[in-house]
Formats: C-alpha cells, structure tokens, sequence
C-alpha cells in the first residue's frame, strides 16, 4: 500500500503468465519467489556490464558480479516475495550510469532520470543509489564550475535535477495517488515483531 507498485505488478504478471502455463494446483507463491532470481540476474549482468565500463578487465568484472549473491542480504531479498529484491539491480544500474557519465563522458540527463524513476517506482528507498551518485555528480558539477567548464557543469547540473526530480516525482506522484485509500487505524501484524 505504501510502496509503489511496479515491483509487484512485475513479480505478479510473470508468476501468473508462468502458474497458468503449467498443469496442477497454483504454484502462484514459489513461481513469485523464482522470479527473485530473475531480478539477481539482472543485477549481476548490469554490474558485469558497469565494472567492465569502468575500465576493468572481463575477469574482475566477472569476479565482481559473480560475489553479488554472495552478500546475504541480497540473496534473502532475491528468494522473497519483496520489494527489496530490486535494490542489487537498482544500485548496478548506479554503477552503470556513473560509467556512462564519468568514464563514457555520456552526459544527457534523461536516461538517469528513466533509471532513478523506475527503481523509485520498485520502492522509494531503491533510488537510494542513484541519489547517492546525484550527490557525486554535484560536487564533480561544482569541480567543473571551478575549473572554467560552464557547459560539462551544467550538463552534470541537469543530470543532478533529473534524479532528484524523478525520484520527487514517484515519491509524491504515489503518496498522492495512495491518499485517503487506507484503512484508517490499521497497524501491521509484524509491528514490532523483530524490536
């Protein structure tokens, strides 16, 4: 209800397409939970992509994907029914954007905007990563500025804008859409359960 949707709009139309294709009883919840690989997957390709942009060689980019379901938090998320099973894929595509804007010196802003606005729209907190290399962009902005080059400053100035105004975007755009369509008083079964 919180979160937006697009996580389990996803993981749902994939587990349903699959559940209807095979015979028997409903296999909906471990069809949802494979599809957590799916997003691992994901994620371990854009980091191999990402590291091997950074200039690294294939076997260290490899070695750097390959470690990634390694992290037990990432391989929890990815065997669960969560919206936090995108966050690996959400910051590999950071690493991916911070090698096209820093190495590929590709400095539109409106596919990091894309990526910011569809990993806030798996759930907020996964734009973390993006706003945190926004973060990075401002200050090279800045260096830049410093530095005499106005045109590469305010390049990486809208770059800056384009994160913050996408992950704005989802963020309000949802709480808004949500707004009044909750049951009033409610509170979560598991409140508190892991304090």
């Amino acid at each position: 209800f919180v979160h937006p949707p697009l996580y389990y709009a996803m993981t749902g139309v994939i587990a349903r397409v699959a559940d209807a294709a095979l015979p028997g009883n409903s296999h909906f919840i471990t069809l949802a939970r494979l599809v957590g690989s799916l997003w691992l997957f994901a994620a371990m390709l854009v980091l191999y992509l990402a590291v091997c942009r950074l200039g690294a060689r294939w076997q260290l980019a490899a070695a750097a994907a390959l470690l990634l379901p390694l992290c037990p938090q990432v391989l929890l998320a990815s065997t669960t029914v969560t919206n936090d099973a995108p966050a690996a894929l959400c910051g590999s595509l950071a690493v991916l954007m911070l090698a096209r804007i820093m190495v590929q010196r590709k400095l539109g802003w409106i596919i990091p905007a894309l990526v910011t606005g569809l990993s806030a729209a798996t759930k907020v907190l996964n734009a973390l990563p993006m706003l945190s290399l926004a973060a990075v962009i401002a200050i090279v902005a800045i260096i830049a500025w410093r530095e005499d080059h106005r045109k590469q400053a305010r390049q990486l100035a809208l770059i800056v804008l384009g994160v913050l105004a996408a992950t704005a975007i989802v963020y309000v755009g949802w709480a808004a859409f949500q707004a009044g369509r909750g049951v009033a008083g409610w509170k979560s079964p598991i409140q508190r359960i892991s304090d």
